[in-house]
């Protein structure tokens, strides 16, 4: 009896206990952040919210989702439940009841090659890294052995041999992670030989993306880069730490990459909603880094760390591919460092962008990624190509912050 007694008195106690801490370590009635306490930032105010899950009319397999209160970047996003994710359906993205990749028409295609061979190298590192996965995958899909690659000059950090020999036990699997093989590839002649849209040849999916560009590409890096990969450790690698990749360099002189980055109120609007002890800016030396200072101020106001870098190709890139939290650039360079990437858990990218077919034919083409990570889309305006520099030069620096909406939850495929 005394000890029913002590027992009860001790839950009353600590009843109490949680009564009055919890006002004080999340005060989920008002704006303001107790101290201490690094919730989610919502334009400005601290912002003590649960996710809620809200349907996507447009895409029904997609959720939009508001901030949480956390105490790290990771249990952030993945405090997101598993349901979720299951939203999407087996007839979304063009899939058959057991997950696999419906095959395109091939009515207006051509038969599959006896021999797939990349004959040229198109635009810098991203698109010959995403030319050799999208021949590696049209190989397997036509039963060929291997893919010839053209002669590599380039000084980026790949390391090709002229013949890249496939894994013969594992070509006719038709799992997920397996395009179903067939005798004809839709697409026009020409591509054959380049394979920078090959993906315009069959509806292949991320994972199979994912697939390839670990067992294929990741191998392909020259050793410092490999090593890189595989044992150094960078700041990016922190939990707390967003990496975000800014484009430079080309973006003056081609409308269509400027159009499709994102304002600097995106990277802002992240930092606000999300959990970070530091921001980590990767950008190339060659033109203006549009949004640093932006970033900059915002992670001053926040009184978290900023750093930046902008050093080789071979550093820049390994640094994207070990980041655990990483905001995409409108760019094939950011999506290939993600995809052999074996670090990241989260992925933030302008969602209104031309990541597909219309222009930047890259392998995260849809708001679909692999198992194991999760990507959160912010919608800012369709992307207009009409800009020029000057025109896409003040949308990048003044999008309005309260124009930023999202971020909608993109699932594994």
């Amino acid at each position: 009896m005394v000890r029913s007694q002590a027992k009860v008195t001790l839950l009353a106690a600590v009843a109490i206990l949680l009564v009055v801490a919890i006002p004080f370590f999340f005060d989920l009635t008002s704006n303001t952040c107790a101290p201490g306490v690094g919730a989610g930032y919502l334009l400005g105010n601290c912002t003590k919210l649960p996710y809620t899950s809200v349907v996507n009319t447009d895409r029904p397999y997609l959720h939009s989702i508001t901030p949480t209160v956390s105490t790290t970047a990771t249990a952030l996003y993945t405090s997101v439940t598993k349901t979720v994710c299951r939203e999407q359906g087996a007839t979304v993205m063009n899939r058959t009841g057991n997950g696999s990749q419906l095959v395109l028409s091939a009515s207006k295609g051509t038969p599959c090659p006896n021999k797939i061979n990349i004959s040229s190298w198109q635009g810098r590192f991203g698109n010959h890294m995403h030319q050799i996965v999208f021949a590696v995958l049209a190989a397997e899909l036509c039963s060929v052995r291997s893919v010839d690659l053209a002669l590599y000059r380039h000084k980026f950090p790949l390391d090709l041999p002229r013949k890249l020999w496939l894994n013969e036990t594992k070509w006719q699997k038709t799992d997920s992670d397996y395009a179903a093989p067939s005798t004809m590839l839709p697409c026009k002649p020409k591509i054959l030989y380049r394979w920078q849209k090959s993906h315009l040849c069959h509806n292949f999916t991320v994972r199979q993306y994912r697939r390839v560009a670990l067992q294929y590409l990741r191998p392909l890096m020259k050793r410092d880069v490999r090593n890189c990969l595989d044992n150094r450790t960078w700041p990016a690698g922190d939990d707390e730490v967003l990496t975000v990749h800014l484009r430079a360099g080309d973006i003056v002189r081609w409308n269509g990459r400027s159009a499709g980055q994102a304002p600097c109120s995106m990277y802002e609007k992240i930092l606000l909603q999300g959990h970070f002890a530091k921001v980590h800016v990767v950008f190339e030396p060659v033109g203006p880094c549009v949004c640093c200072q932006h970033i900059r101020s915002c992670a001053e106001r926040l009184k978290i760390g900023y750093s930046q870098q902008s050093t080789t190709i071979h550093n820049d890139f390994c640094t994207l591919a070990k980041a655990r939290h990483l905001v995409l650039s409108f760019s094939t360079f950011a999506v290939s460092a993600a995809l052999i990437s074996t670090d990241v858990k989260t992925l933030h990218r302008r969602g209104d962008s031309n990541w597909g077919t219309v222009q930047l034919h890259s392998m995260l083409p849809s708001c679909s990624v692999w198992p194991g990570i999760m990507m959160f889309e912010w919608t800012v305006e369709p992307q207009l190509n009409k800009y020029n520099w000057t025109q896409a030069d003040k949308f990048l620096r003044t999008f309005p912050l309260e124009r930023i909406h999202g971020p909608t939850v993109c699932c594994p495929s």
